[in-house]
């Protein structure tokens, strides 16, 4: 009969206390790889169905027309607009803004803040990019063509106030926005953007001026 000194019996819970933690911690390493695993596995699915959604929906609206118009969806709407003008940007970076019609400058300048916007810059960024220069001149027609006048008067007044700063000019504006700074601009017109029925008013806008698209069929 073997008798335990009280050091090897400390040793020997020490020893079980260690295997019981390693056990654990296996055990613990095993679900969090499998569970990460299976994570990785969802979002891949996910992208590549959204990728595969992307591409039926860029390859069926290429070449807009207004038969394709009727046949759209009003959730797709807008999104098959932004593809046909990103498709002839792609065919002509440098001169594709001259080759879209109305309704695209209008759809795609929207576009092009809201991506700014949503990129966590505020609207003095869309101001300021060089690359946006033909929206930026344009913004507050496009909200203005939209039936979105409320917006179209808070980008006035945004625009206003950069000029003013960039010019280092004296502000003598006056109205609804003659306090504001640009964190007041970018605040206001998230929520005139979420809290009005804005997609109503681009969805009808692109519908009652589907004749300007042509097809553009080579």
């Amino acid at each position: 009969m073997v008798i335990l000194t009280g050091v090897q019996r400390n040793e020997q819970a020490i020893t079980i206390i260690w295997i019981f933690f390693f056990v654990i911690m296996a055990f613990i390493a095993v679900f969090l790889i499998t569970r990460i695993s299976a994570i990785r596995k969802k979002r891949r699915i996910a992208n590549e169905k959204a990728e595969q959604e992307y591409q039926t929906l860029k390859e069926c609206y290429s070449h807009l027309t207004p038969e394709k118009i009727d046949d759209c969806a009003d959730d797709q709407l807008p999104s098959a607009v932004i593809l046909e003008c990103q498709r002839k940007e792609e065919e002509d970076e440098d001169h594709y803004y001259e080759s879209l019609n109305e309704v695209e400058k209008t759809i795609y300048g929207i576009y092009q803040l809201n991506q700014t916007i949503g990129g966590n810059s505020g609207i003095r960024s869309f101001f300021m990019s060089p690359a946006l220069s033909d929206y930026v001149d344009d913004i507050e027609n496009c909200f203005e063509r939209v039936g979105a006048h409320d917006i179209a008067s808070l980008l006035k007044g945004a625009k206003h106030l950069y000029d003013v700063l960039e010019n280092d000019a004296e502000d003598n504006e006056e109205g609804d926005y003659a306090t504001y700074n640009f964190s007041d601009f970018t605040h206001e017109y998230k929520t005139l953007i979420a809290g009005t029925n804005f997609n109503k008013k681009v969805i009808s806008y692109i519908r009652l001026n589907k004749a300007l698209f042509k097809g553009d069929e080579r």
